[in-house]
């Protein structure tokens, strides 16, 4: 039987509400309320996202009904419709955090002006990561030094 992951998307609109299911993440930071992310898609994988939202300040998390299903050594691609920059994160060791080594999928190298922009990127799932469901976390803000719990002041989405 081929193991599948299912990576649900955590798209990270910053003004806070709690989720006590998912204690063990940690809640960006939040400062900003001029910058958004409104729109996540992905392909490659068995089942992909489609998300569209409204660009505003807000923390969102769409683990309950938004996921993408593949499993490890093959790849799927994000693309995040966003102003600023833009930052994806994946869980792939399920231990409730993204600051492992290779869990920082993209991060912009530079400072990104405020044009609506739409980053893609390839995500390549690692042959040792953990079966079942993983997180990903998707987020965007001002600055380009960029942390999966948030990085400064700033902070938009």
């Amino acid at each position: 039987m081929k193991k599948h992951l299912i990576l649900p998307i955590v798209i990270g609109f910053f003004s806070f509400f709690s989720i006590d299911a998912f204690a063990q993440y940690c809640s960006p930071s939040v400062s900003g309320s001029w910058d958004g992310i409104s729109k996540v898609t992905t392909t490659g994988g068995t089942v992909n996202i489609n998300k569209t939202t409204s660009i505003g300040a807000a923390v969102r998390n769409y683990t309950a009904t938004d996921s993408i299903s593949s499993g490890p050594g093959q790849s799927f691609t994000v693309s995040i419709t966003h102003n600023y920059s833009a930052g994806i994160f994946v869980d792939w060791n399920d231990d409730g955090d993204f600051t492992d080594v290779g869990e920082t999928i993209y991060t912009p190298t530079g400072y990104e002006n405020n044009a609506q922009r739409i980053t893609t990127k390839t995500v390549n799932i690692p042959n040792n990561a953990a079966t079942g469901q993983l997180r990903m976390r998707t987020m965007c803000g001002y600055y380009y030094r960029m942390a999966p719990c948030g990085y400064s002041s700033y902070t938009g989405e």
